[in-house]
């Protein structure tokens, strides 16, 4: 007779065979959508990953559910670097500029999935919401400008709606590409906060 233990084994394995060929394939498809681009065929990233392609279709019916989750796990990734970045910041303004030095790393890192994923992203919206995912990511930067708020720093009858989806639109990384190369992410990102906090205004 079967211990208990051996019973609960095969399950436990299955669940890490599952997750492994996820991540297999997450990793294959980021790699192919950056040296191909969108032409890439989902064949080709199961061939890639290692898997058959009834496995791809199994955890991602559509090419489209396969974006998804890709741009799902950017925000993932996205969200953990803000975190850090933010953490133990001195005040409104230093916490600006660690979430504006994360999104650019994180998104320049990504490079032209990034691009990729912008521009499927009406029908990304589609399959989970046209709100759901552009809080997701706007969301962090709505809550660091109410933090600033809440202290005194900003401006109390800021807009947060309007003012965080400018700022998010401001955070496309591939504009400042260049920029990032030749003077590094802090000293872009500190500059920015900069203009967002002071503004272009002259002073006295």
């Amino acid at each position: 007779m079967l211990e208990p233990d051996a019973v609960a084994r095969p399950p436990r394995r299955e669940r890490r065979d599952a997750r492994a060929n996820r991540r297999r394939l997450l990793d294959a498809a980021r790699a192919a959508l950056a040296e191909h681009g969108p032409g890439v065929s989902v064949n080709e990233v199961a061939r890639a990953a290692g898997v058959g392609v009834g496995t791809l279709y199994r955890k991602y019916p559509t090419k489209a559910d396969l974006l998804l989750a890709l741009l799902l796990e950017i925000h993932g990734e996205l969200s953990a670097a803000i975190a850090e970045k933010t953490a133990g910041a001195a005040d409104s303004e230093a916490e600006l500029q660690g979430l504006i030095e994360a999104h650019l790393e994180v998104m320049g890192r990504i490079g032209p999935i990034d691009a990729l994923l912008r521009r499927e992203a009406a029908g990304l919206v589609a399959a989970v919401g046209p709100e759901e995912l552009g809080d997701r990511f706007i969301t962090p930067v709505r809550s660091v400008l109410k933090r600033g708020v809440a202290r005194g720093d900003f401006a109390a009858d800021l807009d947060l709606d309007l003012v965080g989806r400018a700022f998010f639109g401001m955070l496309d990384s591939t504009v400042f590409a260049a920029r990032i190369r030749r003077d590094g992410v802090v000293t872009v990102a500190a500059l920015m906060t900069r203009v967002l906090v002071h503004g272009i205004g002259a002073r006295a």
